[in-house]
């Protein structure tokens, strides 16, 4: 099944949410996303992330019967990654991610680098 993309403001809310190691409150995700930024996120603008976030079927909200609901991600980041890169590579050709690991790579520390190789060898 392919995923709905993910729009900048979605997919820094997505990777807080992620980086989480329990549910979080719509507070609390919101703090966790505005130190990222430097130009802080209102409430509307949020829940409006969160709406389009659990629409696209992302997210679950988890109400408590509190008044301080809890949010849920239904795809992993790793899931996420999996698919947008398999997605990448069907649009631009197979030869395409080879050639953006290339772009990265040379941006990155030699120690970067060596860690790269090592996990091409391990794979092997």
């Amino acid at each position: 099944t392919k995923l709905a993309y993910l729009s900048d403001g979605e997919f820094r809310v997505m990777n807080a949410i992620w980086s989480s190691e329990k549910e979080l409150t719509q507070a609390l995700v919101m703090k966790t996303v505005n130190q990222t930024l430097d130009k802080k996120l209102n409430v509307s603008t949020f829940a409006t992330y969160l709406r389009r976030i659990i629409r696209k079927g992302y997210l679950q909200k988890i109400d408590h019967g509190d008044g301080h609901p809890t949010y849920h991600p239904l795809v992993s980041r790793e899931e996420y990654f999996a698919r947008t890169t398999q997605e990448f590579q069907e649009r631009w050709s197979k030869s395409a991610l080879l050639k953006m690991a290339m772009s990265c790579l040379s941006r990155q520390t030699q120690e970067e680098k060596q860690e790269f190789i090592k996990t091409l060898e391990d794979l092997k």
